[in-house]
């Protein structure tokens, strides 16, 4: 408890009330330079999902997104995962072992606070020690959470950019046999319709957990390689506003 005599004996440091004024008015203002880029931030955020919905969503019925680039045609494929890539299980890496050396990795509750659609930076570096028993992924995997809080978030995936990175346990991974758009995918896999699928498969109440067969049976609908790639610059191009953005917001915060 904070009692009412232990407020009465703090002592502050108060200037006339003209340098008062002043101050507030210079913190008023960039709080409305914050604010404002707040909503800038959160419309562009309504932007992307709007641009990402049309561009990767199902038209009813139909093999082909509701929205389709200039240029391209014909049905989109629909197939199971399992079919298109090979699913494993992640293992190893427990909290300790996280920051034991330089070589990165991912785990599953990362996923879930630290990353969106694809990894552009790692919070885990392991050593080569830990790296034994965990699984080694490349360029173009999709890793999933495999429990989670929420039926509704469950199975959140994100795509690896690059060779050289490990996933811990509890993680599934999808990994394609084909060339693809690793952008595309990290998107896609977790598109409404898509993550429909996961939430259905989701058990458990206080853990929700999903199984690598659940994962190896979602069907998705895809396109070839040229489009996955332009679909992918689309979106990466929206992300990319979006960090600027964020990036001028907490240059703003810093000079408060």
């Amino acid at each position: 408890n904070l009692s009412l005599e232990n407020v009465k004996e703090l002592w502050l440091s108060l200037p006339p009330l003209p340098e008062q004024q002043r101050i507030a008015e210079s913190l008023g203002e960039v709080d409305k330079l914050i604010e404002s880029l707040d909503e800038q931030i959160e419309k562009k955020r309504r932007i992307a999902q709007g641009l990402a919905h049309d561009l990767l969503g199902m038209r009813n019925g139909k093999n082909e997104p509701i929205r389709r680039l200039p240029g391209f045609k014909g049905k989109w494929e629909r197939k199971r995962l399992d079919d298109i890539g090979t699913i494993l299980k992640g293992s190893g890496i427990c909290r300790a072992e996280s920051n034991t050396g330089n070589i990165p990795a991912i785990r599953y509750g990362e996923i879930y606070t630290h990353h969106n659609n694809i990894v552009k930076q790692y919070v885990s570096f392991i050593s080569e020690k830990v790296a034994l028993g965990a699984t080694q992924l490349k360029a173009g995997d999709v890793v999933f959470a495999g429990s989670g809080e929420t039926v509704e978030e469950i199975g959140k995936s994100v795509a690896i950019l690059n060779d050289g990175v490990y996933a811990g346990g509890d993680t599934i991974v999808f990994s394609p046999k084909m060339e693809v758009a690793p952008i595309f995918w990290g998107y896609l896999l977790n598109e409404p319709y898509v993550q429909k699928q996961k939430s259905l498969k989701g058990q458990g109440a206080t853990i929700v957990h999903i199984r690598p067969s659940d994962i190896a049976a979602i069907e998705v609908c895809f396109p070839k390689l040229a489009e996955q790639q332009a679909i992918a610059e689309v979106l990466a191009a929206a992300d990319s506003e979006i960090a600027a953005l964020e990036e001028k917001e907490r240059k703003y915060e810093q000079i408060k």
